[in-house]
């Protein structure tokens, strides 16, 4: 029950703020690797909901934290640093490319090293730069983003009805 109650808290936790991040923009972008744990440790507790058994929670959690700093050591030695972008909609690319652009030049960032798809508008990666200075243009277009204003679109409308029906369905039948 104590378990249960723990694993529901936190997917909740992590379902709401990723619903309120969607309209109320308190972050613009995540560390691509820290969205993928958020993933797996979502779905690892969802498979452990009907469990008491904290040992094998602990444990399997314990060895996605592992793979995860192999994961973040290894993008910090090949100097490539992923981010998932809140927010950002395929209509909404050029103006992002754009920002991106102007912080480059401004950061001595090469264009090059910036990749950034129309297809997946979501999802920047950035090479051959040192970390301090990923995470530099990273938070200056974090600020950017966050002081846009803020409007309710169908895309928000949406995201908050399946966070509130995911809710139901967790606390209720899970």
């Amino acid at each position: 029950m104590t378990l249960d109650l723990i694993l529901k808290v936190l997917l909740t936790a992590m379902l709401g703020y990723v619903a309120l991040n969607t309209f109320f923009k308190f972050h613009f972008s995540m560390d691509i690797h820290i969205a993928i744990l958020l993933v797996i440790v979502g779905i690892v507790s969802i498979l452990f909901l009907d469990t008491e058994n904290f040992f094998a929670v602990g444990l399997t959690w314990g060895i996605v934290l592992f793979i995860f700093v192999v994961l973040k050591l290894i993008s910090i030695k090949r100097k490539r640093h992923g981010y998932f972008f809140f927010n950002v909609y395929s209509k909404q690319y050029p103006q992002a490319l754009e920002e991106m652009i102007k912080l480059a030049d401004e950061l001595n960032i090469a264009r090059k090293n910036i990749s950034y798809n129309q297809r997946y508008p979501f999802l920047v990666v950035i090479k051959e730069v040192e970390l301090k200075t990923a995470d530099k243009f990273i938070k200056k277009l974090d600020y950017i983003y966050i002081h846009k204003p803020k409007k309710l679109t169908m895309y928000h409308y949406w995201t908050i009805i399946i966070f509130f029906t995911l809710m139901a369905a967790l606390w209720r039948f899970l």
